[in-house]
């Protein structure tokens, strides 16, 4: 099938039953290279960049891809069940509708960035990339804790037995302050022990043991509870997936169709 136009639409498919198109491909690609059963471009030269190669628009699922190569040797290139490649822009954009750019719920750009507005779910053990002096990258293990915590560390110094830490305002923006935090100490030198004598929301009184009156630096962690989340304390899986469903449909969704209009200026019904 060829279809062209130089003002409408080039090709029209439509089938009230079967498959509107399909487009298949027996090349054999080790001697002639590889060619595409369906392609979709657009070869625009306006400069304008609201055109589309490829749209897959259903009240079910919008574009599927299936991949049957198997998997292929670590150094090898891979041959994945769908590809994608950027030039500057997301490689992938996930949107909850198309009306507004914050609706954006996941942005994997070419740096390989990636970012979501929920939460990510794993059953596997969280792992980090990080590299040796000589350049090794080596694995590391993320840390698990049984509730949400922020955590800061520094140091100080105790003079004549007492000092007092306040507490960087910019840590402080991120922790509840109705809730208590924990502070843990440790002396970089000789005294009698150290001891919390008073926490308010901008800092905390260290003093010496018995009265002490040393002066030496110490080190300092903090441990607080974020102010913007309320997560039970280890909380079951079904649990948290019930919420975050209930969170969703509590949510609007929009539902812009453009191939609803594209039909009804062809005089072609929209089936619901």
């Amino acid at each position: 099938m060829f279809g062209y136009s130089k003002s409408g639409d080039g090709a029209i498919i439509v089938s009230n039953v079967e498959n509107g198109l399909v487009g298949l491909t027996f090349n054999p690609s080790l001697k002639n290279g590889g060619t595409i059963g369906v392609f979709g471009g657009d070869f625009s030269t306006d400069g304008g960049l609201f055109n589309e190669g490829v749209v897959g628009v259903s009240s079910g699922i919008g574009v599927e891809a299936d991949g049957f190569a198997p998997l292929q040797p670590v150094s090898a290139p891979q041959l994945p069940a769908l590809e994608v490649r950027c030039g500057g822009a997301p490689a992938i954009v996930a949107a909850n509708g198309f009306s507004d750019p914050t609706n954006d719920i996941m942005d994997l750009d070419c740096n390989g960035n990636l970012t979501v507005a929920g939460s990510i779910i794993s059953h596997g053990v969280p792992l980090a990339v990080t590299r040796e002096v000589n350049g090794t990258k080596v694995v590391a293990y993320s840390p698990r804790q049984p509730e949400p915590t922020m955590e800061d560390v520094g140091e100080a110094r105790l003079m004549g037995g007492e000092g007092f830490v306040t507490i960087d305002p910019a840590f402080a923006a991120t922790i509840d302050r109705r809730a208590n935090y924990l502070v843990f100490l440790t002396p970089e030198g000789d005294s009698r022990g150290l001891f919390v004598a008073q926490k308010t929301p901008s800092g905390f009184l260290v003093r010496e043991n018995q009265g002490g009156r040393t002066s030496l630096a110490f080190e300092y962690r903090i441990v607080a509870k974020p102010y913007d989340t309320g997560a039970a304390r280890l909380p079951t899986l079904t649990s948290v997936e019930k919420a975050q469903r209930a969170e969703l449909s509590a949510r609007p969704h929009v539902r812009v169709s453009y191939l609803r209009p594209w039909l009804s200026r062809r005089g072609i019904p929209a089936h619901n």
